[in-house]
């Protein structure tokens, strides 16, 4: 259950949000939202995923659709 809640809020709150201002988010931020998803991983036991990571798999996700996306001007 811990694991489907956690998996949850990491793929909407954290994917939605990552793409929009991550890279606008200074260090000491950074550092406390990657502890923030450490702690959540050690409570259910999953390996943590890095932000910094995430980010960037999210972001090139997203430049992808836009870029194919038939209404998209070339």
């Amino acid at each position: 259950m811990a694991e489907t809640v956690f998996e949850s809020f990491e793929e909407s709150m954290l994917s939605l949000n990552m793409t929009m201002g991550f890279g606008n988010v200074n260090i000491k931020r950074r550092n406390k939202l990657q502890k923030t998803v450490n702690v959540a991983s050690d409570i259910i036991g999953k390996v943590p995923r890095h932000l910094s990571n995430m980010y960037e798999k999210l972001t090139r996700r997203e430049a992808e659709r836009i870029l194919n996306a038939p209404s998209h001007p070339q």
